[in-house]
């Protein structure tokens, strides 16, 4: 007999549309968040070098120490977020994996997860594996889609755990601004309530907004994990490499739990992400600046 949990999860029709358009010709696929650029040359070949000096085997169930100390100096410079790359980050199999990971270390059966909607569809399963309740917090069109911490507070139960937050959101493009940010700061700091924040979407901001990481809020630091992937970035979807960021204690039970799910993510992966990290290139703004010409 199939267990509730798998009878539970739905397919998305985002993937079901997804899987049809790939039999269909002359078709415009607006249904999955992906780059339609190839992965930058400088990447594939760093993977290809990889592959022929053997990095085929496992890594570190955290990723190689390489990486992580690549994607804290990344942290730091970007997201002005200070993660000790032995202790507070961790190499994910994409976006997916980070939030997968993180909502199964921090929430138990019945506790509750507040989830600004419209959201990504996933966010529900993942939320659901983990015996927890998805909160939908209602955002109004007429408002630009727009969260704040006075709409938040309405949604506070005991049972409230974690705050899942998406900014740039997928699919509205709402991008939560700073001000508002430290407000639910200091709101879910008062509750108690931890904070998984989703910035897969970082790079892709445009009319004068600019993207913030609320864990670089000290009051939220400690409280945060941060989620974020090279897919949309380095359009490198296919590659299944993200990573996530928080404190020592969060950190190291992600860490155990991707020991006994994934082992680790791709080695191949990983030094492909390490090129993207650690190599300057304007392949982003080329994107970025067709992205500009399009909208």
């Amino acid at each position: 007999m199939i267990s509730q949990h798998a009878e539970n999860v739905k397919q998305s029709a985002i993937r079901k549309i997804f899987n049809i358009s790939r039999t269909l010709d002359d078709v415009v696929n607006f249904g999955i968040g992906e780059p339609d650029f190839d992965t930058p040359a400088y990447i594939v070949e760093a993977a290809k070098k990889a592959m022929n000096e053997g990095y085929t085997h496992y890594t570190e169930n955290a990723g190689f120490p390489e990486l992580c100390e690549l994607i804290s100096v990344k942290l730091k410079k970007e997201n002005n977020i200070t993660a000790n790359p032995k202790e507070e980050v961790l190499a994910t199999c994409g976006g997916m994996g980070g939030l997968y990971l993180a909502l199964r270390t921090l929430l138990d059966k019945g506790d509750e997860v507040l989830v600004p909607q419209p959201a990504w569809v996933n966010y529900e399963s993942h939320i659901s594996l983990s015996g927890a309740v998805m909160v939908p917090v209602r955002l109004e069109k007429e408002r630009d889609f727009s969260l704040t911490s006075d709409l938040l507070a309405g949604y506070i139960t005991e049972k409230t755990k974690v705050l899942l937050l998406n900014t740039p959101c997928n699919p509205t493009g709402r991008i939560i601004q700073e001000e508002e940010l430290r407000k639910i700061a200091c709101l879910t700091g008062s509750m108690g309530i931890y904070i998984v924040c989703d910035e897969v979407y970082e790079k892709f901001v445009w009319e004068g907004n600019r993207h913030f990481s609320i864990a670089s809020i000290p009051e939220a630091h400690e409280r945060t994990i941060t989620v974020n992937s090279l897919s949309k970035s380095f359009a490198m979807t296919g590659w299944r490499i993200g990573f996530a960021a928080g404190s020592k204690e969060i950190i190291s039970n992600m860490t155990k739990l991707q020991e006994n799910i994934y082992a680790c993510p791709s080695s191949i992966s990983q030094k492909a992400a390490e090129a993207a990290l650690g190599v300057e290139s304007d392949d982003l703004d080329k994107m970025i600046s067709a992205y500009t010409t399009r909208r």
